[in-house]
């Protein structure tokens, strides 16, 4: 619920800093399924949209919106 009220008074930055100190996956190597294909890399960050920033193994940074971390 608190959640729900700080998102009513558009609070996003504030959601996304207790995201990013309470996530389990930033900052480790991760494996994600995105529809049968699997991409491995470093979790590095969560961006304004809600996306998981991966640093592939190439040093490329890719977007994802949605996967499965296996």
């Amino acid at each position: 619920e608190k959640y729900y009220e700080r998102l009513k008074r558009r609070e996003f930055s504030s959601i996304l800093k207790e995201w990013k100190l309470s996530s389990h996956t930033l900052g480790k190597k991760i494996k994600i399924n995105i529809g049968g294909k699997v991409v491995s890399g470093e979790a590095i960050n969560v961006n304004e949209e809600g996306a998981l920033i991966l640093k592939k193994e190439n040093g490329e940074l890719e977007k994802i919106i949605s996967g499965t971390i296996i």
